[in-house]
């Protein structure tokens, strides 16, 4: 059975010095962020917060901190000998800090991190990116897609809020994606339209795994998902 399991509180030690950070951080660190990664480190250091991430038949341990005073986050990844295999660091410079979950599957989980997409007045989108840890130990972009959002008017038409549902299937090797958009207005019931979209895991000529729409079973096209709201 595919299960959601979102980040969980757990106080687990790791020495490491700041010049790993600074290697091993896929974005790389400059003048202006690095204070901000002093402070990460200082917070791992007190344990603020790990998860468990299943990655075929070893268990990784993900440790998490806050960056940029809440408006990002740093992702290490560290196996059972508490060696770091890679990290994650995502800036989200807006309005609000990224959020993130584990989707399971049977052999993996997936790192969903979300942040803004899109922002406006009465105008919000967020997005998902799907992270793993490759064959080779690197953490690789899966997926990305919109995941919630809403438009308000302010008139009486139109109001609209997007909510996504994701699912692996049992082998992993494709996702159901379901959309759902629900527009509201003073004068008629709100009403609620769901748009399926499969994607099916794909290795490229570089070895890089990713996944992409399979247009005979999907709803909507890549375009038409851009535009939900």
């Amino acid at each position: 059975m595919v299960q959601t399991r979102y980040n969980s509180i757990a106080a687990i030690l790791l020495p490491f010095t700041i010049f790993t950070i600074g290697l091993l951080v896929l974005k790389p660190i400059n003048q202006n962020t690095s204070q901000s990664y002093v402070e990460a480190e200082k917070s791992l250091f007190n344990g603020t917060g790990s998860i468990i991430f299943m990655n075929g038949t070893a268990n990784l341990n993900v440790r998490v901190s806050e960056t940029h005073g809440g408006l990002g986050k740093l992702f290490l990844f560290v196996d059972d000998q508490n060696r770091i295999i890679d990290s994650l660091a995502v800036e989200n410079i807006n309005i609000e800090g990224p959020d993130y979950r584990i989707i399971s599957g049977e052999k993996h989980d997936w790192l969903a991190v979300r942040t803004i997409n899109q922002s406006g007045t009465g105008y919000i989108m967020h997005k998902e990116i799907l992270y793993t840890i490759n064959d080779h130990g690197n953490v690789q972009e899966l997926l990305s897609y919109p995941v919630d959002g809403f438009i308000n008017t302010m008139s009486d038409y139109n109001d609209k809020e997007l909510s996504t549902e994701i699912i692996p299937s049992d082998n992993e090797s494709s996702i159901t994606a379901t959309f759902t958009v629900r527009t509201c207005s003073s004068s008629i019931p709100c009403e609620s339209v769901k748009r399926t979209v499969f994607y099916v895991q794909e290795t490229g000529s570089d070895g890089k795994m990713s996944f992409i729409i399979d247009p005979t079973r999907s709803e909507i096209t890549e375009e038409q998902i851009d535009n939900l709201i």
